[in-house]
C-alpha cells in the first residue's frame, strides 16, 4: 500500500493537528483496505472519507479548538482527494516530464501544511466576531499558530486547571437552570394560591350576600 506521490498509507496522529498528506494517506489506508475485503472502490472512497472526518473531527477536539460543520470537512477531504486521484492517474506516463514533475513537488509541499478545519479560517483571533463558544480559546491560540507553523507542539494530556474552569462552569450553568426553574415553579403556586384566595373569598362575599338578603326574602313572601 505505497502512494508514488505521498508514500504509503497511515493513520492520523492522535497528539498533533494532521496535515493534508496525513490526511490523504489516511483515506489510502483505508480505502485499501476496505478493497481487499471486495468493497467496491467507490464505496471505499467515501466511506474513507467519512471515516477520517471522524478522525479529524475527535483530534482537533481533543485540542479544544472550535471546528466547521461535518459536510464542509467531508468535502474538503473529497476535494482535496479528487486533486490527488487526478495527479496520481497521470504518475506512470509523466513521471519524467518536467511540467508534471512540478506539479507533483507543489502537490507535495502543500501536504506538509495544516489540514485547517477551523471555524472561521482566515479572520484573526483579534478580529474574529463570532460567539464565545465559536472562538479559540486563549489558551490554545499558541497551539494552533505552531500547528499552521513550525508544528512542534503536541496535544498533551487534558490540562487539569483547564477541566477544573469547565467543570466549575458546567456546575454554574446547572445551578442557574435549576434557580431559574424552580422561580417559575413557585410563581406558578403562587399563582394559583391567589387565584384560590380570590375564588374563597368571592364565594364569602356571595354567602354573606345571601346570609344577609335571606330575612328580607321570607317577610315579604310571607306579606
Amino acid at each position: 500500500m505505497i502512494c508514488s506521490i505521498l508514500g504509503s498509507g497511515c493513520d492520523i496522529p492522535k497528539n498533533i493537528l494532521p496535515t493534508y498528506g496525513k490526511v490523504i494517506r489516511r483515506v489510502f489506508w483505508h480505502s485499501k483496505k476496505n478493497r481487499s475485503k471486495g468493497t467496491l472502490s467507490t464505496t471505499t472512497v467515501s466511506s474513507s472519507c467519512e471515516e477520517v472526518a471522524n478522525k479529524l473531527e475527535d483530534t482537533w477536539k481533543r485540542a479544544s479548538i472550535p471546528i466547521t460543520d461535518h459536510y464542509s470537512i467531508l468535502r474538503k477531504i473529497r476535494s482535496y482527494h479528487a486533486k490527488y486521484r487526478d495527479l496520481l492517474k497521470s504518475y506512470k506516463a509523466r513521471k519524467d516530464v518536467e511540467n508534471y514533475c512540478k506539479q507533483v513537488e507543489t502537490f507535495r509541499k502543500k501536504a506538509t501544511a495544516l489540514f485547517d478545519i477551523l471555524t472561521r479560517i482566515g479572520k484573526s483571533f483579534e478580529s474574529c466576531c463570532c460567539k464565545k463558544e465559536r472562538k479559540v480559546p486563549m489558551n490554545e491560540r499558541e497551539f494552533l499558530l505552531d500547528q499552521r507553523t513550525e508544528r512542534k507542539a503536541l496535544i498533551g494530556s487534558l490540562d487539569r486547571k483547564v477541566t477544573l474552569q469547565k467543570t466549575k462552569a458546567a456546575k454554574r450553568k446547572f445551578k442557574q437552570e435549576r434557580y431559574e426553574n424552580r422561580n417559575e415553579t413557585l410563581t406558578v403556586v403562587s399563582s394559583c394560591s391567589m387565584d384560590l384566595n380570590d375564588e374563597c373569598k368571592l364565594k364569602g362575599r356571595v354567602c354573606e350576600h345571601l346570609d344577609l338578603s335571606a330575612p328580607s326574602a321570607i317577610v315579604e313572601s310571607g306579606a
